[in-house]
């Protein structure tokens, strides 16, 4: 990637910026992660009796950075533009986070609702109005020579009922890049999950087994392996009695404005002299 329809003063800031995105390898289907997500399976290497626990714990140690899944070569100049511009605002929001002495020494990475309304706002302060948040099920599975090993599903019809717990995902949309700003909610001591990530978005690209309970249409997917082990990860629609449990999210205390608007005045204040690219403009849904 060598041009951005990037116009302005701050033109060759956000080629910069667009250089890091995606100067850390081509990400494909069939590709691998980058170093700094070995990083963090390194980190991930756990006894059996923490796998609960993962880095997503400790969201302060580390710079959090959005990970690019997907083929940056394949493109067009409107998705690198977006993915540029959902990146940004994803970064934004954690560097909101881990500056702010009310949240800095709490982990967030669990609040999926909380900071996906968070970099929607952000996207609409600098001027997308057409970036909206989905609730959607993610799942990601590890197999070995084909054979299931593990496998953790969020948005499945057959999870209990918790206090206080929203069996969904909360993802963000901005054009065809689909953000996960808390991916890292998925790591265990068995995979090595990004602490965010961005995707293509290709509604209908596959199907998800729910197992016992059918399957649901995939919307954006990514396979790599790790260490002699496959991985896939799959973002989809939500199945009917899935989303109908979880259409109680507004009512969530991370849903409420008055909430996450300090975070999303400070990570404006941190983009307030960066022109992005303002390709797809439109209302939200």
């Amino acid at each position: 990637m060598t041009t951005l329809p990037i116009k302005g003063p701050h033109r060759s800031f956000l080629q910069a910026l667009a250089s890091s995105v995606f100067s850390h390898g081509r990400y494909t289907d069939k590709g691998r992660f980058a170093d700094r997500v070995s990083d963090a399976a390194a980190v991930n290497s756990l006894t059996s009796d923490q796998s609960l626990k993962s880095p997503a714990d400790n969201q302060f140690a580390r710079s959090i950075t959005c990970l690019p899944l997907l083929d940056t070569q394949s493109l067009c100049d409107r998705q690198r533009a977006d993915l540029v511009i959902g990146s940004a605002a994803v970064e934004a929001a954690w560097k909101a986070v881990q500056a702010d002495p009310l949240w800095s020494n709490r982990s967030l990475m669990r609040n999926c609702i909380l900071l996906a309304l968070i970099v929607r706002d952000i996207l609409h302060g600098i001027g997308r109005s057409d970036a909206v948040v989905m609730p959607v099920g993610a799942q990601l599975l590890r197999y070995s020579n084909r054979k299931l090993l593990n496998a953790l599903t969020t948005g499945s019809p057959d999870a209990p009922v918790l206090p206080n717990a929203w069996n969904a995902h909360m993802v963000v949309k901005i054009g065809d890049i689909l953000l996960d700003p808390t991916c890292g909610q998925t790591q265990r001591h068995w995979n090595a999950a990004p602490d965010t990530a961005a995707l293509l978005l290709r509604p209908g690209c596959s199907k998800v087994s729910l197992f016992e309970h059918g399957e649901a249409d995939a919307i954006a997917q990514f396979r790599y392996d790790r260490a002699g082990y496959d991985y896939v990860m799959s973002y989809f629609y939500l199945t009917p009695p899935s989303a109908k449990r979880a259409e109680g999210w507004h009512a969530c205390k991370d849903a409420s404005p008055n909430r996450r608007a300090p975070l999303v005045h400070s990570a404006l204040q941190m983009l307030r002299n960066i022109q992005l690219p303002l390709a797809r403009m439109g209302t939200a849904a």
